[in-house]
């Protein structure tokens, strides 16, 4: 292979009528600046003169046409591709044309590889200016790039997951009105199936119900937090699907309100006693699984000038308050009897007196005990709304490093390209996915 190939080769460039001329460094405006760039000087010029696009006569040559094209960097300076396009006219119409290439489309400056080098380094969670100043374009240039394919892809109301789940995020100050988007997935394959911009009643059942009734009562389970609307949405929209309460969202009410009855026991006492400081210093003891704490590690506690176990000092902080400890208990035991499955047990403690625990964990068993069927679904099901979490984590990592989005349309089109949700049109596939094993 000859070195002018090679230089062709390393830059990407295929077409066998260019032909390479020389490569220079030189400083160049670019966006502004005076920039150090590779310029790369070639001429495209076809082995025979080609027959008339528009009568299919005999062609002479025409001279040149200038173009200045931008293809990938190389050895991370940015490369100008100086390509003389040869003219040719025909003999019996007088029609004039340009010998086109296939390293850019017609009246476009930025090559194919470098669009292809755009989407590739849009699928991960970096912003577009960011990607713009490593493909050496500008940040309109990326939009331009990646927004014709949010059409790609559309939803498809002929189909529904039987297992989806769905939660609420924020994005942006105020979309359409909505103070949070919805989003939904397959519990299974944790597949997204859509991003709405609201999270309204009437604007999900709007949503769908475009799709047909067969469709929808095919759903089988629908797994959610406890947001009241969600479980109106499921009943009339889903009416054959069983309603699953995410275990996080269980623990975490149960959890919040042994946190309540900690604060309120602290107030309790002046903000110069022992027992304020050891209940605001140690509460996270308190909110562990009573089985994890350690008894064996020993730290020095400098409010009681001594060295204790997580253990021990855990039996300390209850024997401050009964009612604390009273509630503390319950907490525990209902998480325990929960997450192992045993509703027998779970159920019993949740219709157990309450007159000696806290009116916060009142509060949160009276709105457990008007969900029993769905906290036996929770026990019986293993679906769960962790992965939906992660990609709701994802989200606003991208809306954080981009420092906000104010299109909606716009977010929606770049994270479902991030999580392979897109099908990008480049001719070749941008990433694989994995065969189901």
């Amino acid at each position: 292979m000859s070195q002018q190939q090679s230089i062709l080769n390393l830059i990407g460039i295929k077409d066998k009528n260019i032909s390479f001329i020389s490569c220079e460094l030189e400083k160049l405006p670019h966006r502004g600046k005076l920039i150090e760039q590779k310029v790369i000087y070639a001429a495209l010029q076809a082995p025979h003169n080609p027959k008339c696009p528009r009568c299919e006569g005999i062609t002479i040559s025409w001279g040149s046409t200038p173009s200045k094209i931008r293809v990938p960097q190389a050895f991370d300076h940015p490369t100008l591709l100086h390509l003389k396009k040869a003219r040719y006219r025909c003999k019996s119409c007088g029609y004039t044309h340009t010998l086109e290439t296939s390293l850019v489309a017609k009246n476009c400056f930025i090559s194919r590889a470098t669009r292809e080098s755009i989407m590739i380094r849009s699928l991960e969670t970096i912003p577009e200016k960011i990607i713009a100043k490593l493909t050496n374009v500008s940040p309109s240039t990326v939009s331009r790039v990646l927004n014709p394919l949010l059409y790609e892809r559309k939803t498809n109301i002929k189909t529904l997951p039987k297992n989806i789940m769905i939660d609420e995020l924020k994005l942006m100050k105020d979309t359409e009105g909505a103070a949070m988007n919805f989003i939904f997935a397959d519990a299974k394959t944790h597949e997204i199936q859509d991003i709405l911009p609201d999270r309204r009643l009437h604007h999900l059942e709007t949503y769908f119900r475009q799709f047909p009734r067969e469709v929808r009562y095919h759903v089988e389970t629908v797994t959610m937090d406890m947001y009241a609307p969600y479980i109106q949405l499921v009943k009339e929209v889903f009416p054959k699907a069983k309603i699953i309460l995410d275990r996080f969202h269980v623990v975490q009410l149960l959890l919040r309100a042994l946190l309540q009855t900690r604060i309120q026991t602290m107030k309790k006492f002046p903000k110069d006693s022992k027992e304020y400081k050891l209940l605001k210093k140690y509460w996270k003891h308190l909110q562990k699984k009573h089985k994890d704490l350690d008894s064996v590690y020993r730290f020095y506690c400098y409010h009681t000038r001594s060295y204790s176990t997580s253990f021990e000092k855990v039996e300390e902080l209850l024997e401050i308050d009964e009612e604390l400890t009273k509630t503390y208990w319950r907490v525990h035991s209902l998480i325990q009897a929960f997450m192992e499955g045993d509703q027998k047990r779970f159920f019993d403690l949740l219709h157990q007196e309450t007159t000696e625990v806290s009116s916060y964990l009142v509060t949160a068993i009276q709105t457990l005990r008007k969900m029993e069927d769905y906290l036996i679904n929770s026990m019986e099901y293993g679906y769960s709304n962790g992965p939906l979490e992660g990609l709701i984590r994802k989200a606003k990592t991208l809306s954080r490093v981009a420092y906000g989005y104010r299109s909606f349309e716009r977010f929606k089109n770049r994270f479902l390209l991030i999580c392979h949700q897109v099908m990008p049109v480049t001719g070749r596939p941008l990433y694989y996915k994995k065969k189901a094993s």
